[in-house]
């Protein structure tokens, strides 16, 4: 669990909106590309700020983009 959430109840939830916290998975983005591609699996889905953080720490990481 990243710093940027915490857990309420049995819900992992979003430190930016506060909303329960869904990653993008394999299954997902074969069946939805429109919400991103295979290589972005774990992408934050919640909101546009918690997608930027998660871009951001993967540059900085060197992870594949």
């Amino acid at each position: 669990m990243s710093a940027r959430t915490y857990r309420d109840g049995a819900h992992t939830m979003c430190g930016h909106c506060d909303l329960i916290a869904e990653t993008l998975t394999a299954e997902t983005a074969r069946v939805y590309p429109e919400l991103g591609t295979p290589a972005e699996v774990g992408k934050p889905l919640c909101c546009d700020e918690a997608a930027a953080d998660w871009r951001a720490e993967r540059g900085r990481s060197g992870g594949a983009a």
